[in-house]
């Protein structure tokens, strides 16, 4: 029985064609609610991003698993956190000033960016979000959760050299850096564990890479229609998408939700 609901957010949860959650997406999560279903968001962004750009609007979920699963939190409270190992940072650091790679390093309540480029522009720019202050190639902070970095592909790639480092690709020109034995399926077994819940009781929801593990580990995996075409091939399910109502549509086809009147156009 399915007690457990996961959305990535950008390209599942929030159009970014649109800029805003579609109301049959909303309208579903409150049938889940509703239902007695837990709701969490599974997403590589940051707090301050999804604040800063109310991507989540005026919807309310239980569980947040952030940065790839680095910082979770149940009903705002940290309960969980898995930082970049410190003694790899300056590697990190080496190849991208060697290599004008730009990057973004986070900390639980902070952001900084180090150095420019336009991968890191237009990468920005396509998720609709600001660039965080700049720093030097240098650590600008002692703890560091996760990583984004931005240039070509194949410069990007000499990260993969890295032990103890996994990468995630998440738009072209552009990846993310976290510990190798984290993910968001990681992150997403933390909360489940503090509610006596597994994966075998969760339906998660993605369109990108780094969607993934979580796809694979949840009892049932979507993969939104929009969505990345590796990503599919190791769905469960793939659902309509996320312009034509996905979420809600795959949410009907296992019976979560019930199709009411008034709930879509």
């Amino acid at each position: 029985m399915i007690k457990a609901c996961f959305f990535d957010i950008d390209g599942t949860l929030y159009d970014h064609a649109t800029q805003s959650i579609p109301d049959s997406t909303k309208k579903a999560i409150s049938q889940l609610e509703e239902n007695g279903i837990f709701c969490g968001i599974a997403t590589g962004r940051h707090l301050l991003e999804i604040q800063e750009g109310n991507l989540l609007e005026d919807l309310h979920f239980d569980w947040q698993v952030t940065l790839n699963g680095q910082l979770c939190y149940d009903q705002d409270h940290l309960v969980h956190a898995l930082p970049i190992a410190p003694e790899i940072i300056p590697t990190i650091l080496t190849i991208a000033k060697e290599e004008q790679i730009a990057l973004i390093m986070v900390e639980e309540d902070r952001m900084a960016s180090v150095g420019y480029n336009r991968w890191l522009e237009a990468a920005q720019a396509a998720v609709h979000t600001s660039i965080p202050p700049q720093a030097n190639y240098q650590l600008p902070y002692p703890t560091i959760y996760q990583i984004s970095a931005f240039g070509p592909e194949d410069k990007l790639a000499l990260f993969q050299s890295i032990e103890g480092l996994r990468v995630t690709h998440w738009h072209d020109g552009a990846v993310d850096l976290i510990p190798a034995n984290g993910n968001k399926t990681a992150g997403i077994r933390q909360l489940l564990a503090d509610h006596q819940l597994s994966m075998q009781e969760v339906i998660a929801f993605g369109d990108g890479a780094n969607d993934l593990d979580m796809l694979e580990a949840a009892a049932i995996g979507v993969a939104m229609g929009n969505g990345d075409k590796t990503l599919k091939q190791h769905a469960d399910y793939i659902t309509a998408p996320i312009s034509q109502d996905g979420i809600a549509k795959a949410l009907r086809h296992f019976t979560l939700i019930k199709e009411r009147k008034d709930a879509y156009v």
